[in-house]
């Protein structure tokens, strides 16, 4: 059921307590902030180096998560029936919280490598700037990439509820893999 085509007598709800909003608003909050002071510290207050330059990456993704996703998460869980521009607002949420994981994540391992080099072979080649340069682009491909298949395969099913009211869940719908392969 589309949100235009919803009649009238039909309520929706969100069922998400107001303590799961909070949390997700104080994280968004929290982790802007955060976030903003490791890229101002590691972006501009220490010298350049691959292992600088991962982490302010890494924090890059993480505050596109919190000022991009978390919002709209909230959104999503506080008024579902008033958005005239769900399916859209869940493609986009999917898209960034995919770029986000997948580069994060790849992120994680590089440094993790990185700093098992740095501990365990100090006196060897270090990783380069050319080569976290590399690892990055990778990171962002294949966020893009996942990011992609989530944008068209992202759903919003409403589920009516015995008691009357409708269930609004944004999603990630297997039916719609088959027309991706």
């Amino acid at each position: 059921m589309d949100v235009h085509s919803a009649s009238s007598n039909v309520t929706y709800t969100k069922y998400t307590s107001a303590p799961v909003i909070a949390a997700v608003s104080v994280f968004s909050l929290v982790g802007t902030v955060g976030n903003g002071l490791v890229l101002y510290v590691f972006g501009c207050r220490f010298p350049k180096s691959p292992f600088n330059m991962l982490v302010t990456c890494l924090a890059l993704f993480d505050l596109l998560a919190c000022l991009i996703f978390m919002p709209i998460d909230v959104i999503f869980m506080s008024c579902p029936s008033l958005l005239q521009f769900r399916l859209q607002l869940c493609q986009f949420g999917y898209v960034v919280m995919d770029v986000s994981i997948a580069a994060t994540s790849v992120l994680l391992c590089e440094i993790a490598y990185t700093r098992f080099r740095m501990i365990s072979c100090p006196l060897k080649k270090q990783v380069t700037m050319r080569h976290a340069n590399r690892v990055v682009g990778l990171a962002t491909a294949l966020g893009v990439l996942m990011g992609l298949v989530s944008f068209f395969s992202a759903i919003v099913v409403d589920i009516p509820m015995d008691s009357g009211f409708v269930l609004v869940d944004c999603g990630v719908g297997s039916n719609h893999y088959d027309h991706l392969l």
